[in-house]
């Protein structure tokens, strides 16, 4: 395999991942709660080690709140955090990276008591509103896309507690691939690195030694080189970062497999067959339902 045969699986992340979960939120570009809902849900909680009902449990509270008709203000801050302290309970909240949690509160740490640093995503769209824009953080990216601020969004929505360089990029990504915007400058900042990403860019020869390692300076040689040699394919970069993704988590499924798809052209496709097959059937089966 080589790096632009990736590139068609970014479609079934999209039918399969993104496009179900942005259509969970059918007034994002127009309500404050549908936007919000749909960046908690899908994306503000994507960090390493997470909590699993943490994304969920805060988009019912975000709901919630929607249902009671009432408009977005600085009360809801606490409310919504409130609101989620009471679903999951007080313990384990991870205040010092949770977006829901807002800038100044008191948390127990095994080092002693802290404070948080920085502003909740809430916080975040009331200072949107304060400078006179719309509180939507999937407008608000997607005309920073448009008109070419891709650092300035990236490095803004940094600003949310708990989100750094990967989500804020797999964020971006998602937006420009939904309303199909196409940056003229800074792609690498839409292209997320993990893992399995930064496999397959070993494997095809590109800036990583170790793919376990987490290096920034390595990471951001990575985001690069993938936006060089799409677009020497002529290929999108944040589709062909989405097909990477796609293949090695949900077709391959481990770094055995991974290998040897790119280094064997037929097994790659034997494995693939296999992956069609078994969405087919799945297809099929839910059908039945």
């Amino acid at each position: 395999m080589q790096l632009h045969d990736f590139v068609r699986f970014s479609v079934l992340l999209q039918e399969r991942l993104m496009k179900p979960l942005w259509e969970r939120y059918p007034q994002r570009e127009n309500d404050t709660w549908d936007s919000l809902g749909l960046f908690l849900e899908g994306y503000a909680f994507e960090r390493q080690g997470r909590r699993p009902d943490y994304a969920p449990a805060a988009a019912d509270c975000v709901r919630k709140a929607k249902g009671t008709g009432g408009e977005f203000g600085k009360e809801h801050v606490n409310q919504l955090w409130d609101e989620f302290s009471r679903c999951l309970g007080t313990g384990k909240l991870n205040e010092a990276n949770n977006p829901l949690c807002p800038k100044g509160k008191n948390y127990n740490h095994k080092k002693g008591h802290r404070t948080t640093k920085k502003e909740s995503v809430l916080e975040f769209l009331l200072d949107m509103s304060g400078s006179g824009r719309k509180p939507n953080v999937i407008m608000y990216a997607k005309s920073a896309l448009e008109s070419d601020q891709v650092k300035t969004a990236h490095d803004k929505i940094k600003e949310i507690n708990g989100i750094g360089s990967k989500i804020a990029s797999l964020f971006l990504r998602d937006v420009a691939t939904f309303y199909n915007v196409s940056p003229s400058k800074e792609r690498h900042l839409l292209q997320p690195i993990d893992i399995w990403v930064r496999r397959i860019v070993k494997e095809l020869g590109g800036p990583v030694l170790n793919p376990a390692e987490q290096n920034a300076q390595i990471d951001d040689a990575a985001r690069r080189w993938i936006v060089d040699q799409s677009f020497k394919a002529s290929i999108d970069p944040e589709a062909m970062n989405q097909g990477m993704w796609y293949f090695a988590t949900q077709v391959a499924g481990s770094y055995y497999r991974l290998q040897k798809s790119i280094h064997d052209a037929s097994y790659a496709k034997e494995i693939t067959a296999q992956h069609q097959h078994a969405l087919k059937r799945a297809a099929n089966a839910a059908d039945s339902l």
